[in-house]
Order: C-alpha cells, then sequence, then structure tokens
C-alpha cells in the first residue's frame, strides 16, 4: 500500500510544543541512533513493541489504527504527558504519526485548554499529513467531554462545541 502525503511532506518528527513532539513508529526506534532532539520520553501508540535503553521511558498503548480509544486510556496518556514534559522531551508516536499520535496529542492540548478543532490545526500546521481517523477523533472528544453540536463527526463536521463536564 501506497501512502500519499498532502502538500508539505513527510516528517518522520514534528516538534508541537517546545517540549513535545510527534514521531512515526520507525522515527521512535531510531531514537537510539539519533536524537537531535533530545527526546527522553517516548507515549507508543501502537500494539508493537519499542525497546531503547535507559535514559530513555517508553509507555505502550496497544491503540488499534481506525479503532475507538477507552475513555481511561485516553485520560492516561495526557496524564502521562503532562506528568514527564516537565522533565524531558516527549515524543507521541504511532505507525505513521498521521492518525493516533497526533489525536492523542491534540487530546493533551484539550486538557492544556485549546479546543478539539483548534487543537488539531494547530498540529497539522506543524505536521502537514495529519489524517485523524474520525471514529479516533469522535472517542477522544467523547473521553475528553467535547461534543459538537450534531450528533455526528462522520463527513468532517466541524460545528460548534460544548463541554459537556
Amino acid at each position: 500500500m501506497e501512502l500519499y502525503y498532502p502538500a508539505g511532506g513527510f516528517k518522520p518528527i514534528s516538534r508541537i510544543l517546545n517540549r513535545l513532539y510527534i514521531g512515526c513508529l520507525a522515527s521512535a526506534r531510531d531514537l537510539i541512533a539519533d536524537n537531535p532532539n533530545n527526546i527522553r520520553f517516548v507515549l507508543n501508540c501502537t500494539p508493537n513493541k519499542i525497546v531503547l535503553p535507559a535514559p530513555f521511558r517508553v509507555m505502550t498503548m496497544h491503540f488499534e489504527d481506525g479503532s475507538e480509544l477507552g475513555a481511561e486510556a485516553v485520560l492516561f496518556c495526557t496524564r502521562w504527558i503532562y506528568d514527564l514534559i516537565e522533565l524531558g522531551n516527549v515524543m507521541v508516536c504511532c505507525h505513521a504519526g498521521i492518525s493516533r499520535s497526533p489525536a492523542i496529542t491534540a487530546a493533551y492540548l484539550v486538557r492544556c485548554g485549546f479546543n478539539w478543532d483548534d487543537a488539531v490545526e494547530f498540529i497539522t500546521k506543524r505536521r502537514p499529513q495529519v489524517q485523524i481517523h474520525p471514529l479516533i477523533s469522535l472517542s477522544i472528544r467523547k473521553a475528553l467531554g467535547v461534543a459538537p453540536i450534531k450528533e455526528s463527526l462522520i463527513g468532517g463536521d466541524k460545528k460548534d462545541e460544548t463541554k459537556t463536564n
């Protein structure tokens, strides 16, 4: 299967915030040999194992591509990033860095005060290949208590949001 990316091309690692990065699985595995961003913590959003030696710390979440993410797991991920970002640079990764890792990063930004659409737009400006799967988007929005006014997000519905917390 050949993947095509929007203008701007594929970026193996993208800086989202001063200490927050999004990458692909291969770029996470390559941190041993090349780590110009001084990343210490890796949140792996795939079922695939990543083994990195100390001083790296890896947390693997067994998220399947295109599947709904559980609310507890989403909240755990946002807390994990929050707790570790003050200690060093954090990279969130999935297979291609297109859907799951940008979605979890957007969830973190929502917990920091962004609304969902602004968080996704903020990330996409820094990582043009982002294409969050609608089911992943919907499950994260549910987990965060951020729901659209309309019933469905399928088809790119980006209507006004309300916080349900």
